[in-house]
């Protein structure tokens, strides 16, 4: 089965319809979404719909979850609490409902899928793996051989080999190594806000019988995505910070 898998959309219609269309060409059959639909850009409805139009499956991302709290400050900057803040004037009562009824993580065709880690399945305080001590207090908990994961916007792949020792590397399209001892995690990068000094969108295609990966990058609409951000009178960073992709 060709699984696409997309993350970190952030309210990013733009970048998440070409990045479709993409994952469609690729030949797709199914698709993830890792969390994170709304924050920090000017279409959360429009991503919430196009997202449950198409049946996504799709996890609980943390600003996910801020959007639906009842508090009003989170461990986040200032330009993103104000972005949170105004994602809930905008939603209705049925994105509410659907946000909240999210999943942490989603176990299908022998992998699995969510936001941030599976050392933070209870306490949700979202924690960041960017290196091999995190990656390796996730792997403690991962019992699939593949997982997906996004929260850091920076395409990454994890090995962790025969020994318990943790590889890193950039993701790039590659074959997984199905049938050795390895358990793999790999980070699909952000749809809607790239960090990895691409601007263009990423997201991932799978394929679960013969484990090849393939990277999709595409570029979109980023001018048009900046506006509706400016005019929608959110912090102008979410909007500048897409031209680098930083």
């Amino acid at each position: 089965m060709r699984l696409g898998i997309i993350s970190d959309i952030h309210a990013n219609i733009e970048a998440l319809e070409v990045s479709f269309k993409a994952l469609e060409a690729a030949g797709c059959e199914e698709y993830f979404c890792l969390g994170d639909v709304v924050g920090y850009g000017a279409s959360p409805k429009e991503c919430i719909k196009f997202i449950r139009d198409r049946n996504i499956r799709c996890v609980l991302g943390n600003h996910d979850k801020y959007v639906t709290d009842d508090c009003d400050e989170w461990p986040i900057k200032q330009y993103a609490q104000d972005a949170i803040l105004w994602t809930r004037s905008v939603l209705d009562q049925d994105d509410i409902s659907w946000l909240k009824s999210l999943p942490i993580k989603i176990d299908a065709y022998g992998a699995t899928f969510l936001h941030a880690s599976l050392d933070d399945d209870i306490d949700l305080t979202w924690p960041y793996i960017l290196d091999s001590n995190s990656a390796g207090r996730h792997f403690f908990f991962q019992t699939s051989k593949v997982c997906f994961f996004g929260h850091v916007h920076i395409p990454l792949i994890f090995t962790l080999g025969d020994q318990g020792t943790v590889g890193l590397e950039l993701l790039r399209s590659c074959s997984l190594e199905k049938d050795s001892n390895k358990k793999y995690l790999l980070n699909v990068g952000s749809i809607g806000q790239p960090r990895d000094s691409d601007r263009r969108a990423s997201s991932v295609m799978f394929d679960s019988e013969t484990f090849d990966v393939r990277l999709v990058r595409v570029e979109y609409d980023i001018p048009e995505t900046q506006r509706k951000i400016i005019n929608a009178g959110l912090p102008e960073l979410l909007a500048t910070r897409l031209s680098s992709g930083k």
